[in-house]
């Protein structure tokens, strides 16, 4: 998906008021606190748009498919099940639900019935691999807050040539604060409540500081 989906959300003024006040706490030029801004909504536009739904999707993965595992069980061994009357009556009504006049050959649903058993197969091989869990959360928490923050700590590095601190009062520390208070960023676990981020994670989230990648999605769900 190209990286210019991802883009502004913030109102005209609503941008303004947080670079008058990202003015006052960060380094560089203005120029530099322009650029900075800028990446730091997108990534948080990528997060929104990509990176939340998809946990929420993925997070959803086990019990869907724990249910295609049952019913395809299920259909298939209703279908072995069947004896040459029951057969027979089956296919007479399956012919009565045909929205076209042709007649269905009762092999389709043998197949179907196998190709449920199959997918059913598939996803038992999936759920098994997951026997020992779910990779755990990552030492700053959820996978997906992590990533937004290595991402804008990346930009924060890579723009004005220092190190991102977790300290209370640092810089980063302050301006990212006020990034995600403006932005109205929520907390993934509890989406009532604004996201924070306190000294003691953040300072684990910047110590497993990776560079930026283009493969965030695999990063955040390897």
């Amino acid at each position: 998906m190209p990286a210019a989906f991802f883009g502004p959300f913030l109102s005209d003024d609503a941008r303004r008021e947080l670079a008058r006040e990202l003015q006052s706490i960060l380094p560089g030029l203005p120029e530099q606190q322009k650029k900075f801004l800028k990446l730091a909504e997108r990534e948080i536009s990528f997060y929104r748009e990509l990176t939340i739904p998809l946990k929420r999707s993925l997070d959803l993965l086990p019990d869907k498919l724990k249910r295609v595992a049952e019913a395809g069980n299920a259909f298939a061994a209703a279908i072995a099940g069947l004896d040459s009357n029951s057969k027979t009556i089956l296919h007479q009504h399956l012919t009565v639900e045909m929205s076209d006049e042709s007649i269905l050959d009762f092999e389709n649903v043998v197949a179907a019935a196998e190709w449920a058993r199959l997918s059913a197969k598939a996803a038992n091989g999936y759920l098994e691999s997951l026997s020992g869990g779910p990779p755990g959360q990552s030492p700053g928490g959820d996978r997906a807050v992590v990533s937004l923050v290595k991402c804008i700590a990346g930009h924060y590095a890579k723009i004005f040539r220092k190190r991102p601190s977790a300290s209370r009062g640092a810089i980063f520390e302050r301006a990212l604060t006020q990034i995600l208070d403006t932005c109205d960023v929520r907390d993934p676990e509890d989406e009532t409540r604004p996201l924070k981020i306190g000294e003691t994670r953040l300072r684990s989230i910047l110590q497993a500081q990776a560079p930026i990648a283009t493969t965030r999605v695999r990063e955040i769900f390897p």
